[in-house]
C-alpha cells in the first residue's frame, strides 16, 4: 500500500511538473526565468506604449512648428498692412496732383497781378500737398533726361532725336509716382529711339 501511495504522490508530482516546469527548477533558475519573463513582458509592454508616445511627440512638434509659421506669417502680413495702409488714399489723390500740374502748365502768360498771385497760391498748395504725401512715403519718379526703364516708365512714343542718347526720356506727358518701394503709376513719356 505504501508503494501505491508513493506512486500516487510521484504521479501527482510529475503531473504538476509537466504543468508548471518552473516550480521544479532550482530556486536561482526559477528567479532567472521569472526575471527573463518579466523583462520580456515589460519590453513588449513598452514597445506599444513607446510608439504612441513617439507619434504624439511628432504630432506635437509638427503642431508647434505650424503655429510658429502661422505667427510669423500673420506678423509679416500685419507689417505689410501697416506699411501700405495709405496706398489707396494716395492713389485717389494722384489725379489732384495731375490737376495742379495741368493748371500750372496752362497758366496765362499775362502780367496781371491777380493771375500771378493765383499761380503763386496754386504752387504753394501743390508744394504743401506733395510735402504731406512725401512724408507718408510718396515720391515722384524721375523723368526727363533719365534712361528709360520699363518698370518705372511707360513709353507711348519713340522719337528720333539727334541730341538725346538712345533710350532716354525726352519729356514727361504725365508724372509717375512710387509709394515706398511700390510703383503706383509709371511715368508716361516720349523716348528717344536713336540707334
Amino acid at each position: 500500500m505504501r508503494d501505491e501511495a508513493v506512486d500516487k504522490e510521484t504521479l501527482t508530482a510529475d503531473a504538476q511538473a509537466a504543468a508548471d516546469p518552473a516550480d521544479h527548477q532550482d530556486p536561482e533558475e526559477r528567479v532567472d526565468a521569472q526575471t527573463g519573463t518579466e523583462a520580456e513582458a515589460s519590453d513588449q509592454a513598452e514597445t506599444p506604449e513607446a510608439e504612441p508616445d513617439k507619434a504624439s511627440d511628432t504630432r506635437y512638434l509638427r503642431l508647434l512648428a505650424d503655429f510658429d509659421n502661422y505667427k510669423r506669417r500673420t506678423q509679416r502680413e500685419k507689417a505689410e498692412i501697416y506699411q501700405y495702409a495709405n496706398e489707396s488714399l494716395i492713389k485717389d489723390l494722384l489725379p489732384v496732383l495731375d490737376a495742379f500740374d495741368m493748371a500750372l502748365q496752362t497758366a496765362p502768360a499775362e502780367d496781371d497781378e491777380t493771375h500771378k498771385s493765383v499761380m503763386i497760391g496754386l504752387e504753394q498748395i501743390q508744394r504743401q500737398l506733395l510735402s504731406a504725401l512725401e512724408g507718408a512715403g510718396l515720391s515722384r519718379i524721375a523723368g526727363a533726361g533719365e534712361p528709360y526703364d520699363p518698370v518705372y516708365h511707360e513709353a507711348i512714343m519713340v522719337v528720333d532725336d539727334a541730341e538725346a542718347p538712345a533710350n532716354t526720356i525726352i519729356d514727361e506727358l504725365r508724372a509717375g509716382y512710387q509709394f515706398k518701394d511700390k510703383v503706383l503709376r509709371p511715368t508716361v513719356c516720349r523716348v528717344s529711339g536713336n540707334s
